[in-house]
């Protein structure tokens, strides 16, 4: 008798409950009809949506360039005294290890690319998140010991090639009473990948372990370790160059000058030696095995301009 009482009153209480709910629902309703025909008070805006399709995280774009005449110094020559979101400290330890990292409007890329020699097919990424740790360019592999000029000496590698990862999110700016600017985290991670390091065996796939991904493997290249923010619009070109060559002085040299060092020495007002043999090209650096052919040809004739646009979106939301 209890349980048949029970449910007779969980019944009751159930439709009471339901007629409660429609009730309540009839009510916003026609709560929502007034306010949608009631007038703006004067003065009031619109709120802004958003806008479909925007774009949103990281364009990426990749420039082949033969660079035997200086082309590139000569491109960005002109941007090296722009404010950078990189700190000075994080700016030298690149550069010694042969990264030249330049902050340009990326509404001056087309400009600056047609400057370029460029070498083989172009490749453009459309904008996007990286919320994990994703392969974005790697360098050419090397068969053999290959040795790499560092700030702190020379460093022998067995054989490989080196990846450059990337995680990349909308982030929010700095906030005003009006706006709610949007800003790109960007973070980036180089790797050394052994040969064959990247192929684990059938029998490791099928033991029972974490996930495992590209940017597990190797050794961490941390001289060439980035973290910045970026504002809209505005793009990171990422350039292996030697640590003491300057690009305001390359910039000055006539753009026919290619391999003959007397023509360049007579230029910049240098005796030539005649006893001088053959020139013979520095160890490539850090930034040189990632994005050049240095490995191959001893000689980093041919570059990988890597370019990161920012592209985020007009507005911060938390709610997307």
């Amino acid at each position: 008798m209890r349980t048949n009482a029970f449910h007779s009153w969980a019944r009751a209480l159930g439709r009471v409950a339901g007629t409660a709910v429609a009730f309540a629902a009839l009510a916003a309703l026609a709560a929502c009809g007034a306010s949608t025909n009631k007038p703006a008070s004067p003065g009031a805006s619109p709120i802004a949506g958003p806008v479909l399709n925007e774009p949103k995280g990281l364009e990426i774009r990749q420039w082949p360039v033969d660079d035997a005449t200086d082309s590139i110094a000569r491109a960005l020559a002109p941007y090296e005294s722009a404010d950078s979101p990189l700190d000075a400290r994080t700016r030298d330890r690149l550069r010694r290890a042969g990264l030249r990292v330049t902050v340009v409007p990326a509404a001056d890329l087309e400009a600056i690319q047609q400057t370029l020699r460029l070498a083989g097919r172009l490749d453009q990424q459309s904008a996007r998140e990286f919320l994990e740790w994703s392969l974005i360019a790697s360098g050419p592999q090397w068969n053999a010991l290959a040795t790499f000029i560092t700030d702190r000496g020379s460093l022998a590698l067995p054989p490989g090639r080196f990846a450059i990862f990337t995680r990349a999110w909308v982030a929010p700016g700095e906030f005003s009473q009006t706006d709610a600017p949007a800003k790109l985290r960007l973070d980036l991670m180089t790797r050394h990948l052994e040969e064959g390091s990247e192929r684990p065996s059938f029998e490791d796939l099928l033991k029972p372990q974490t996930r495992r991904t590209l940017a597990d493997a190797g050794a961490r290249v941390e001289a060439l370790d980035l973290s910045t923010e970026l504002g809209p619009d505005q793009a990171l070109i990422l350039v292996p160059e030697y640590p003491d060559r300057e690009w305001t002085d390359l910039a000055r040299l006539p753009n026919y000058i290619e391999s003959e060092p007397e023509q360049r020495l007579e230029i910049e007002g240098k005796p030539a030696d005649p006893t001088a043999g053959p020139k013979v090209p520095p160890p490539p650096t850090l930034a040189h095995g990632l994005l050049s052919n240095a490995t191959d040809r001893g000689e980093p004739t041919r570059k990988l301009v890597l370019v990161l646009v920012a592209r985020p979106p007009r507005e911060f939301r938390l709610l997307r």
